[in-house]
């Protein structure tokens, strides 16, 4: 758990540093960050803690959702996701949920590299 843990951290640290614009206020990155912990969480059935780091996915993804005009489809795809996700984290389903993180997780990428013209 403490190694996929560390991967999703280091993963969402990359991820943030990497994009080409760092901003503190970099949603889309928060996002990723937090559905990567999510992820990591589920993997190991941690339901209740996959549904906290979604919901704080969540947040961050749809405040970049409507930022990211560009990048809107693949956001949108991604909130959808995330929501399923913390539904199914909320009734213990761990593996359902991580599906749909992992999902979610995808899309935010996706809409990430848009929005810094790497598509």
């Amino acid at each position: 758990m403490k190694d996929k843990l560390a991967i999703a951290l280091i993963t969402g640290a990359l991820i943030f540093a990497g994009s080409s614009i760092a901003y503190a206020s970099d949603h889309g990155a928060k996002a990723l960050e937090h559905a990567g912990m999510a992820a990591a969480h589920g993997e190991d059935g941690h339901a209740s803690v996959l549904s906290k780091h979604a919901k704080e996915a969540l947040k961050h993804a749809e405040k970049a959702e409507k930022q990211h005009a560009s990048a809107h489809e693949h956001m949108s795809a991604g909130v959808k996701h995330l929501k399923e996700g913390i539904k199914h984290g909320d009734m213990g389903h761990a593996e359902e949920a991580t599906k749909h993180i992992n999902e979610a997780i995808k899309h935010m990428e996706a809409a990430q590299k848009a929005e810094h013209g790497m598509d």
